[in-house]
């Protein structure tokens, strides 16, 4: 009996040193952190919003944290292959992925199948960028305003086809809901991106494209192709002239693509709280948000636990669309 107390007292001794070892060695990783570079995943090709947002936070948070901060393009899958990738990895805060709506919201919304699950297998950071899209056309349609266009699109006896960057993107929801809630019958085309989308609408192959405002901003401002809306809540800073979806006859119109920063599931909390801070006040200085405007991107931020909500009540809004609207990815 004697020896049976003995060998639970210098186990329950071992015990506690190990427990205590292990908080430490916690404790001294977090308050190390960063202590070697990181890595961001952007899981597209190089020069596209999301890659082009991403590098200028890097290397201001490079700045802030004294740890080179290395850009990594991973693209692959519409940008599942990127995100899985970095789901899979060691959750110490070395390596984040970037994440686009379409994947984090749209995606599950669908049903489809996904090697990581956005929400069991990743730690949301913040959001870096909350853009609307823009309903752009070619030059010579006849319609000059979106009222001018939905009341077209009612008049055409085939429904009226539009390019997108992809099937199960912001953009193909954004014409299924603007189908939905006007009645005019909208045939989506979709593209390997949205560049390719914009070039045809410019050439005239077909008539019209949801894109992002980056990428029409340009074509739209020099008069060769006529952006009719953005889907934000309000006027976009980057496209002032433009009007709402919502201010043309449809209240309540809202779509905006999205991307923002995440960890593997399971970095500590302290270190998901010491990026967001840092990518927050980044992206709330003056000289940032006019890089990012001029770019015709809107930088936005949320805490960790709001981003996570976020994405929870767009799975579950854009479920419901997709229900109605008989969204589908061939």
């Amino acid at each position: 009996m004697q020896a049976h107390k003995k060998i639970r007292r210098v186990f329950l001794a071992a015990l506690g040193v190990a427990i205590a070892w292990g908080s430490s060695h916690a404790a001294a990783r977090i308050d190390d952190y960063p202590n070697r570079p990181i890595t961001v995943v952007v899981p597209y090709p190089p020069g596209g919003s999301a890659d082009m947002a991403t590098r200028i936070v890097a290397a201001e948070l490079s700045k802030k944290v004294g740890q080179t901060v290395v850009v990594e393009n991973r693209a692959g899958g519409g940008g599942i292959v990127g995100v899985g990738s970095v789901a899979r990895s060691t959750p110490d805060g070395y390596t984040l992925a970037v994440g686009v709506s379409g994947i984090l919201t749209l995606w599950p919304a669908l049903g489809q199948e996904m090697p990581f699950s956005p929400l069991k297998d990743l730690a949301p950071i913040t959001l870096m960028v909350d853009n609307p899209l823009v309903i752009a056309g070619n030059k010579d349609l006849a319609p000059k305003t979106m009222t001018e266009l939905l009341e077209y699109g009612k008049q055409q006896k085939q429904p009226l086809p539009f390019g997108s960057g992809g099937q199960g993107t912001a953009m193909h929801l954004a014409g299924a809901l603007l189908s939905k809630e006007t009645g005019v019958e909208l045939s989506h085309i979709p593209y390997r991106g949205t560049n390719p989308a914009l070039q045809d609408v410019l050439a005239g192959h077909v008539p019209l494209a949801i894109i992002d405002a980056a990428t029409a901003r340009e074509l739209v401002a020099q008069g060769e192709v006529r952006g009719f809306a953005t889907t934000g809540a309000q006027r976009s800073p980057t496209m002032p002239e433009l009007p709402t979806v919502a201010e043309s006859g449809v209240p309540g119109f809202v779509v905006t693509s999205w991307f923002g920063l995440l960890a593997p599931s399971g970095t500590p909390e302290e270190i998901v709280d010491f990026l967001y801070r840092q990518v927050d006040e980044i992206l709330k200085r003056p000289d940032i948000q006019e890089r990012f405007i001029a770019a015709g991107l809107e930088p936005a931020t949320m805490p960790p636990q709001e981003f996570r909500n976020l994405i929870e009540s767009q799975i579950s809004h854009y479920r419901e669309v997709v229900r109605e609207s008989n969204i589908t990815i061939d």
